[in-house]
């Protein structure tokens, strides 16, 4: 049985304000995304935005555009949502896959 979605949209559940890239320090970046992987999935995927667009070499404009519109981080939220329920925690780490393969998701769904 697949557990039903609940639609929370906006603000509500994601931060909503756009990020600008800087510069994280490497022991910084470390602590977020240990932080990724034990909060919730919502607020974890927040981190994970943080994290890639505070790598000013990383972030491309097309990540920050997807990074920054809510709608998008909902449905990253809800899709991992569903990972968990589906792999039954089997699921790799928020660290693991990290904000570019959540991209790379949306923007490849063949290579899913």
């Amino acid at each position: 049985m697949i557990p039903q979605r609940r639609r929370i949209v906006g603000s509500a559940r994601m931060g909503t304000g756009a990020v600008m890239s800087r510069n994280l320090p490497p022991a910084t970046r470390d602590m977020l995304l240990e932080e990724a992987d034990r909060g919730s999935i919502p607020a974890g995927i927040e981190i994970l935005k943080e994290v890639y667009l505070g790598d000013t070499r990383g972030a491309d404009p097309v990540g920050a555009r997807i990074a920054n519109d809510p709608e998008a981080m909902d449905f990253f939220a809800d899709y991992w949502e569903f990972v968990h329920w589906d792999c039954r925690g089997n699921e790799p780490a928020l660290s693991e896959v990290m904000f570019e393969g959540l991209i790379d998701m949306l923007m490849r769904p063949e290579h899913e």
